[in-house]
């Protein structure tokens, strides 16, 4: 017999020990994985990231979202192997909290929803599921705040959070 856990309602109230799944999809993205890991390690609750190895998508899918470039069917674009070795010692270091996910060698991900969605089959539990952009820089307590934002407010299912985006020297877009 297969066990069926009964889905979540609005009215549910969250577990306060409720854990919390970061997936980041990551492609060359080495220098930001440092500060998320100093962020993520100091977390009062337990957490957990998926970290997707993104080294080459579909070319019929993009890799990150609709304004990413689509690679030739032959196009052989290799990671940067201090972020692939970076991502091994990540989960060398933090076993019950990291998992890397990686295609094998040869194989493409088929665009961002295929990237996506090999963490979300793993994710076992009842859990908030937060999506971190490699490049975001979230700070301890932004990340304590936003997991306690849905605690006290159980109904909500989604947040969206203002951010500035640095796009060049001295360059910055805020909406």
């Amino acid at each position: 017999s297969t066990f069926r856990r009964r889905r979540r309602t609005v009215f549910d109230a969250l577990p306060a020990e409720i854990p919390v799944h970061f997936f980041t999809i990551v492609l060359n993205d080495e220098p930001f994985l440092r500060h998320h890991i100093m962020a993520l390690q100091r977390l009062s609750f337990r957490w957990h990231w998926h970290l997707v190895d993104a080294a080459v998508a579909d070319s019929d899918h993009p890799a990150r979202g609709n304004t990413a470039g689509r690679l030739p069917p032959d196009s052989q674009v290799q990671p940067n192997e201090g972020t692939s070795g970076h991502l091994d010692e990540l989960a060398r270091r933090f076993p019950g909290n990291v998992s890397i996910h990686r295609q094998p060698p040869g194989h493409r991900w088929e665009g961002a929803i295929g990237m996506m969605t090999v963490p979300l089959r793993q994710i076992l539990e009842d859990a908030i599921l937060w999506q971190i952009g490699a490049a975001e820089l979230w700070t301890t307590g932004q990340l304590e705040e936003g997991r306690r934002m849905f605690l006290h407010e159980p109904h909500k299912r989604a947040a969206r959070f203002r951010c500035h985006f640095f796009v060049g020297e001295k360059l910055l877009i805020s909406s």
